[in-house]
């Protein structure tokens, strides 16, 4: 058994390499909202590299101190950029933002004096979700009309479903300039067509906009719930302190805000992945909510080999039946809005991957085979790391999904902060939920 001072100084069980590379992910994203920087995407490849030994390689216990710097610099890295463009917060009254740090900090200092005592209880969790409630709807107070297509979108595909209208053969104005239009889309077009979202994200953004006529506030809702079952996981391999400090680190990333601000639905995919992962009764219910919340999600059904568990049957089929009634509304429009358009988008050169860093480099444009070719290399290296093992338990199916979808987005034709977002979720579960007893021995 460990003495005090060790489990004090110590977290037992916990990867650290998985730690750095989920604080390396955050940054490299942080750096410019995710969009392109020169050598950022060489960089991610090293930190896919370092993900895939951290998994064969896990290392010594992590001292607590590691935890403190990380919640202290994702706090720390929010706040020299927060949410939305410089200029609109720098009209935001001192009130707003006084408020806006106030909120952020007292959630720091709860998980970090959980951890510092060695204690935490239900009580604490409430109070830091509470705080970040708060804190996500005072953002979506100071930003309202965020200028980004995924809102207009899904605002317009809320207001036509309340109304009867099929919102995958619906239109709302294009905002863009003539340059970022054909940027965008490849083309000018005055208004916007596709409504690129399954019909679960359509629904969950649809309660958002009833709670508070904004999608965004559903979305909130499912980062909160992210945080709690990151919580349930860690807490049964880790105990309270540190499954407490991992939610909170999960609230505290450094883009966290800035998702919910932009509407990216990335949220309701990482609390479906997270959900199934705890849930053994109910699991197809969360496993429906995953495989219908966005198109690549389907990539996680390689790593389930024979024989398929119950619960995947169960939630495939429950997903089916909620695309049916859309599906058959307009096939042509649904089919077009949710797959053909996906085709047709065009190759990004602001994105956060290795085509758009070959392109910067020498002009080329890398066919999307690439992609392809990256997804063959990781599922390759999932097997090699963990055999027929990766349906067995939720350590080693969150730890095979984190190098999946990592590899994919990084060898994507259009890769941003949501994307590498949902990999920082998958990468906390596989912290939260792998205990390797490596304690220091007394």
């Amino acid at each position: 058994m460990p003495s005090r001072a060790a489990q004090i100084l110590y977290i037992p069980d916990v990867n650290p390499k998985l730690l750095v590379v989920y604080a390396l992910l955050a940054v490299a994203i942080f750096a410019n909202n995710g969009a392109f920087l020169p050598l950022v995407p060489l960089g991610l490849l090293g930190v896919l590299g370092l993900l895939v030994r951290a998994l064969s390689q896990p290392g010594q216990p992590v001292r607590q101190a590691w935890l403190y710097a990380l919640l202290i610099g994702s706090w720390l890295l929010a706040l020299a950029r927060p949410p939305g463009p410089p200029g609109h917060w720098l009209t935001v009254s001192g009130v707003g933002l006084g408020c806006y740090f106030a909120l952020t900090f007292g959630l720091l200092a709860v998980a970090v004096l959980a951890l510092h005592r060695g204690r935490a209880s239900g009580a604490q969790l409430g109070i830091v979700l509470l705080l970040y409630a708060a804190a996500g709807v005072l953002l979506l107070r100071l930003t309202p009309q965020p200028a980004i297509d995924v809102h207009w979108l899904q605002q317009g595909g809320a207001l036509d479903l309340l109304a009867g209208k099929n919102p995958y053969a619906s239109s709302v104005p294009n905002l863009y300039s003539a340059e970022d239009t054909l940027q965008f889309f490849g083309d000018h077009r005055t208004r916007l067509g596709d409504y690129p979202y399954p019909p679960l994200s359509l629904l969950g953004g649809t309660l958002g906009f009833l709670l508070g006529a904004d999608v965004r506030y559903f979305f909130l809702l499912a980062q909160l719930a992210s945080a709690v079952f990151l919580h349930r996981l860690a807490r049964r391999q880790h105990g309270e302190p540190v499954a407490l400090g991992l939610a909170a680190l999960w609230l505290l990333h450094p883009r966290g805000l800035f998702v919910l601000e932009q509407s990216w639905t990335e949220p309701l995919a990482c609390a479906a992945f997270l959900g199934f992962l705890y849930f053994s009764d109910g699991k197809w219910l969360w496993a429906s909510l995953f495989f219908g919340a966005k198109q690549y999600s389907v990539l996680l059904l390689p790593l389930l080999r024979p024989p398929l568990p119950r619960w995947l049957w169960l939630g495939l089929g429950a997903a089916a039946l909620v695309v049916a009634p859309f599906f058959l509304w307009s096939p042509h429009d649904f089919i077009g809005d949710l797959f053909w358009f996906q085709i047709r988008q065009p190759f990004r050169p602001d994105a956060l991957s290795l085509p758009a860093l070959i392109y910067w480099a020498t002009g080329w444009r890398a066919p999307g085979a690439l992609a392809g070719l990256g997804l063959l290399g990781a599922y390759v290296s999932v097997y090699r790391l963990f055999g027929r093992q990766s349906t067995r338990s939720a350590a080693t199916l969150a730890a095979s999904a984190a190098i999946v979808y990592f590899a994919f987005f990084l060898c994507a034709k259009q890769a941003f902060c949501n994307y590498y977002y949902f990999v920082g979720a998958l990468i906390l579960a596989a912290v939260a939920t792998d205990a390797r007893s490596q304690a220091p021995k007394r």
